[in-house]
């Protein structure tokens, strides 16, 4: 099993100069990043431990993916299979369950290792004649792809919403609506095939419009419902409900555009920071939203001629 650990370093070390990111300063730079994302989750909400767990589910989702898992399938045996899953996942919350450790320790610190355990089990099946219903292939790709991915998690951020109401916890509640925006961030951090793009029949400024329309109806689509629920029951913290969606809704601008400023190629570690600090301080993206979204219209004007 020693192999494909060391097959793996190489792969994320290859896949690290290919974006054009020193592997050296990748290694060093991410865990001081995650410390200061999660320093600020503890800083900024007493239901940190929560947020980051559901990070992480976002980080180590994608591991569950089929043909993946149908490749370990073939290579290993269901027994080393198993343990290559479970050790993958236990990797990824070490650093979290660390940092979450030196802030605060408690209970809540076991959640990411609990989760990790579970989620090694967990294959999504899928073929070629199953495919999850969604409502938003009329615009593919983010949406489309991203619920359908992550649909678990989605379930499980509407069931805390319900807990949170009927044990009225607006708090849980309001962080739980919160984090349904940061889970659709994620759709755009995965690059569609260059055909998504080059089939438009559009000026660039015209089609990163239409991706941020797109992206504000269908975040209002997912969102509306549990919305309105909180305006209902908790009509005092209007203001806050309202100023949650906003900065979500902003979120979706800003991955939208930032997603297209350097199209084809993937994020880079400087992108990576700036999503940083602009979940952490929203405010930034009076400066990061306009500043992006030129350098995505100069991008796409090379792939929309």
């Amino acid at each position: 099993m020693s192999y494909y650990w060391q097959l793996l370093y190489i792969r994320i070390k290859r896949w690290l100069v290919y974006i054009g990111i020193n592997p050296t300063v990748a290694f060093t730079i991410i865990p001081i990043l995650l410390f200061a994302f999660v320093k600020l989750m503890y800083v900024k909400t007493t239901y940190a431990a929560y947020l980051i767990t559901f990070i992480y589910l976002m980080v180590v989702f994608p591991f569950s993916e089929k043909k993946r898992n149908d490749f370990l399938k073939y290579t290993y045996n269901s027994k080393r299979h198993k343990q290559i899953r479970i050790s993958e996942n236990l990797l990824v919350a070490f650093p979290f369950v660390l940092f979450m450790l030196i802030n605060k320790p408690n209970i809540f610190i076991l959640l990411p290792l609990a989760l990790g355990i579970l989620l090694s089990f967990y294959n999504k099946t899928g073929s070629a004649t199953l495919r999850i219903a969604t409502p938003f292939a009329k615009y593919p790709f983010e949406f489309t792809a991203g619920s359908r991915q992550y649909l678990p998690i989605f379930i499980l951020q509407f069931i805390l919403i319900g807990i949170a109401i009927k044990v009225d916890n607006y708090n849980l509640a309001i962080v739980t609506y919160g984090s349904i925006f940061l889970l659709m961030m994620s759709f755009y951090s995965k690059m569609e095939s260059y055909f998504f793009v080059w089939v438009h029949s559009q000026t660039a400024s015209t089609f990163i419009n239409n991706k941020i329309k797109t992206g504000l109806k269908y975040s209002l689509f997912v969102t509306s419902v549990p919305l309105v629920i909180l305006l209902i029951i908790y009509p005092t913290y209007i203001g806050i409900s309202l100023l949650v969606t906003l900065v979500g809704f902003s979120y979706i601008v800003f991955s939208s555009i930032l997603k297209y400023a350097q199209y084809p190629l993937p994020f880079n570690i400087i992108n990576v920071i700036v999503t940083i600090i602009s979940i952490g301080f929203p405010f930034f993206m009076i400066i990061t939203i306009p500043y992006y979204y030129k350098k995505a219209i100069q991008n796409l004007k090379l792939e929309l001629l």
